[in-house]
């Protein structure tokens, strides 16, 4: 059977409970061999052949033969102290090694009982190992000496090391113990030599795991920096190869007035950054102008996102409108733009300005088609009727001046016929053109010469008013559009150059001006309100 209990001081791997002080330098060698009932581990102990490399190099070398479970006991207080006020630390384990697929476990001479392998209080687990060595990041390596396995070791459990989630800083080497040991000798203890370099020089069969750095040295070469101390240098280096606020914290937490922390707390706020704060950055780097920010806007609007007005300000309109587009296209929603990102704003809002042309270019057609098919039906020979029924279908329609014009001559004609209280009444009508006003004639004169006119008008105003809350919303709205002369003439130049026929162009907004907006928007798909609203004036620059 094979124990899966876990007893909670394991983390915390001491070696000698008499130790009084801490060395500057630490070596940690466990070399297990000796195996009972299981084989013994071959090469175990040649990893030993590197405590006289390490002594010569200034470690303070401690040395644990054959570890047991009550060994294991015994040292477990100590060893966290003693790691914490160290420098720099190598630990080196060899014996049998195992999985079970989230933790490696360096086994215990006693872990092989007769009823089966017994992990539990008889495996060391080396990934907590590694996490007791996280806090010398930079300066910690950890050395599993791997065994040529012989037979299986029990259900659920895969014979060798498996690294899982390294913690930041932590360096790992796996290898022959006899590879391991000429690695120290070798590549680590060299002053200046990293642990890229290490890794790339070893024997063939070592294998490199977590903090590998092209740089960072696990022991640095001596410095001429004047008040830097080889080890703030080694830990400040590792801080800017690492570039992550985790390196860098580490470096500031031994160092907090060290000859780099300025630097340091720098670097930190720039790797703290957001994504929004860096794309913020980029955006503002671009120094756009007013100008250029209401072609992004238009372009926005162009393409379907509101950004609350085209007025070069980017308010909480425009950036939601933004983060809209970005989500859209696959971009990290910041609400803020780079280069590339107006780039392609901008031409997709051109081609998407020629699709909604094409398109209101076909319904201004289509339209046009039906107009003249219903006036020559219905308008065009079928008298006063036949006209006030084209108008209530097209009141700004290809020939809704041809109709009205026809209108108010038979209502001049009818104005010299009737009586003078019934013509009078009329014209006060007329002059009011009210609903109220309709209707008040209309009960006076129910089958009178102007009842169908009368009518028709108050129909007309009725409908109207059933638009009246969009209508003034537009309204109000056009008046921050259209408050300058020139974009009023702009405006009435670009419908013109539609065909739209918006009377004179001279920046004067009258009747014709209107009916021209209408058919625009009418064509266009758009509210038709006769008004300038925001979209209205895009899709009519937009036009061609």
């Amino acid at each position: 059977m094979i124990s899966v209990r876990f007893l909670s001081f394991l983390l915390f791997l001491g070696f000698f409970a008499s130790s009084a002080q801490a060395a500057e330098n630490l070596a940690l060698i466990i070399a297990n061999r000796d195996y009972k009932p299981y084989q013994n581990a071959g090469n175990a102990f040649d990893t030993l052949s590197a405590a006289g490399e390490l002594k010569a190099a200034g470690f303070e070398v401690r040395t644990i033969r054959n570890l047991n479970s009550k060994g294991m006991e015994k040292v477990a207080r100590s060893i966290r102290i003693e790691v914490s006020r160290a420098n720099r630390v190598i630990v080196m384990v060899s014996g049998h090694v195992v999985s079970t697929g989230r933790e490696s476990y360096l086994l215990t001479t006693d872990a092989f009982r007769s009823d089966g392998l017994a992990i539990g209080q008889y495996g060391l687990p080396l990934g907590m190992l590694a996490d007791l060595l996280s806090d010398k990041a930079g300066s910690a390596v950890l050395m599993v000496a791997r065994e040529d396995r012989a037979r299986g070791v029990g259900a659920g459990v895969t014979y060798g090391y498996v690294p899982v989630d390294l913690p930041q800083g932590v360096t790992v080497f796996t290898g022959s113990g006899a590879a391991l040991a000429a690695m120290v000798r070798d590549q680590l203890l060299v002053p200046g030599t990293s642990t890229r370099a290490a890794a790339d020089a070893a024997q063939v069969g070592v294998e490199s795991y977590g903090f590998i750095s092209q740089t960072v040295p696990f022991v640095a070469a001596n410095r001429s920096d004047k008040g830097v101390s080889e080890l703030e240098q080694l830990i400040w280096d590792n801080a800017k190869s690492s570039a992550t606020a985790q390196g860098v914290q580490t470096y500031l937490d031994r160092f907090p007035n060290g000859h780099y922390a300025d630097t340091a707390r720098g670097l930190l706020e720039e790797i703290q950054k957001t994504p929004e704060d860096l794309a913020r950055e980029a955006e503002d780097a671009l120094r756009l102008g007013r100008d250029a920010r209401r072609e992004i806007q238009r372009n926005l609007t162009l393409l379907g996102h509101d950004t609350r007005g085209v007025d070069g300000i980017f308010g909480r309109g425009t950036r939601a409108a933004i983060r809209e587009w970005q989500d859209e296209n696959r971009f990290d929603p910041t609400g803020y733009l780079d280069r590339g990102q107006i780039s392609k704003l901008r031409d997709d809002a051109v081609i998407r300005g020629r699709e909604l042309e094409e398109e209101a270019q076909q319904r201004r057609l289509e339209q046009e088609r039906q107009d003249a098919a219903f006036w020559k039906s219905t308008g065009r020979n079928n008298g006063e009727e036949g006209l006030r029924t084209y108008l209530k279908r097209y009141p700004d329609g290809l020939y809704s001046d041809i109709a009205r014009d026809r209108l108010r001559v038979l209502d001049e004609e009818r104005r010299r016929t009737v009586a003078i209280a019934e013509g009078n009444a009329w014209d006060e009508a007329v002059q009011t053109n009210t609903i109220a006003g309709y209707n008040a004639f209309l009960r006076q004169y129910p089958n009178g010469a102007f009842a169908d006119s009368a009518r028709a008008r108050r129909d007309a105003l009725a409908q109207s008013q059933k638009n009246d809350p969009a209508v003034t919303a537009a309204k109000a709205e056009e008046r921050k559009i259209l408050s300058s002369p020139i974009t009023r003439l702009l405006v009435e130049r670009k419908l013109s150059g539609l065909g739209l026929k918006p009377g004179r162009v001279d920046g004067n907004i009258d009747g014709d001006t209107r009916k021209a907006v209408r058919r625009f928007q009418r064509a266009a798909g758009l509210p038709v309100t006769g008004y300038v609203t925001q979209t209205t004036i895009v899709r009519l620059l937009a036009a061609q």
